[in-house]
């Protein structure tokens, strides 16, 4: 049986371990002892309670394969080394996702470090009488909304370094919707940087993409079908991949779908996506969405709190964890 080693237990390295282990001898390394599901971050940093159902173990995940905890050093044909340990493999994927601030995205290896850290930071918050928080894209706006929602009385300011929000999508009137509702919930919205004079002041931006197993400073080229130029049966999805996508949670687990099938003889070519939906809640009953439309139209609460705002994809990803349900 042939064996697939998988580099990163983020989103697109469990979907792909998971969706390969009836069929492959599956080898997941990934650093750290728990899976982060950082997509709920922004309301467990105004909540640190919830940050409890954000941590999912991995001892579930394969029913054939394994999960080793280690960190990797290279990725090369035929196999990747790592700190404590080497594996052999038939095939490498390269799944090894991004950085971001803590709590956005985790810096440690064990969740005890994390959950200290990550506490200490929701506790800061709690304390601030006013907070003023940098950045004018998904994290940033999400994280103002969340505050706002969990602190109805604490003056929030969000300080856009740009003209306007939520640049990167790809309806303008996204970002024009989204500083409009904060706005009605009491946030104020400021453009072009500046001093607000807040208690607090948090970074809301700070995405860095870099692949240290392949050398590689910035998000690696891929082909058509996620292979890594001059390495062969090395290959790389999710944040680790340039493949013409942005890095978002959804896109990452549909490469790791096409990926499979792809290993399994089952897909071709990849046709990166042209038009992409974008969800960005402020709190769980209000928030803004880009359907991945003729268009992109945007709509708002009704269909975003459903869609995403009210669960924040928590129980569906326990469940993708090999968990019937969240802690309660």
């Amino acid at each position: 049986m042939k064996r697939v080693v998988i580099v990163g237990g983020g989103y697109a390295g469990v979907t792909l371990a998971r969706a390969l282990d009836e069929a492959f001898d599956v080898v997941l390394v990934e650093q750290k002892d728990r899976f982060y599901h950082n997509v709920g971050a922004m309301r467990a940093y105004a909540d640190a309670s919830f940050f409890e159902r954000l941590l999912i173990p991995y001892d579930r995940l394969l029913r054939r394969g394994r999960v080793v905890q280690d960190e990797a050093v290279s990725a090369e044909s035929g196999g990747v080394r790592g700190v404590a340990g080497s594996y052999e493999a038939d095939v490498v994927v390269v799944a090894s996702g991004s950085r971001h601030r803590m709590p956005f995205k985790s810096s440690f290896t064990a969740a005890v470090e994390f959950r200290r850290e990550a506490g200490r930071l929701s506790a800061e918050l709690a304390e601030a009488e006013s907070v003023a928080v940098d950045g004018d894209g998904p994290v940033a706006v999400e994280l103002a909304g969340e505050i706002r929602w969990r602190y109805p009385r604490k003056a929030v300011t969000i300080v856009a370094r740009g003209e306007r929000l939520l640049a990167g999508a790809g309806n303008p009137w996204l970002g024009e919707r989204a500083a409009g509702m904060l706005r009605e919930m009491g946030v104020s919205v400021v453009f072009g940087g500046g001093e607000t004079g807040a208690a607090l002041r948090i970074a809301g931006y700070g995405a860095a993409f870099s692949v240290p197993c392949l050398g590689a400073e910035g998000r690696v080229k891929v082909d058509g079908q996620f292979r890594v130029a001059g390495r062969e049966g090395v290959f790389a999805i999710g944040d680790a991949a340039d493949c013409g996508e942005p890095p978002l949670t959804f896109l990452a687990r549909k490469q790791a779908f096409h990926l499979a099938g792809q290993l399994l003889g089952k897909t071709a070519g990849y046709r990166a996506a042209g038009r992409v939906a974008m969800a960005v809640p402020l709190g769980p009953e209000r928030g803004v969405l880009q359907l991945p439309l003729p268009g992109l139209p945007v709509v708002g609460s009704w269909a975003t709190a459903r869609l995403k705002g009210r669960g924040l994809f928590v129980a569906e990803n326990w469940k993708r964890m090999g968990f019937t349900a969240p802690p309660s």
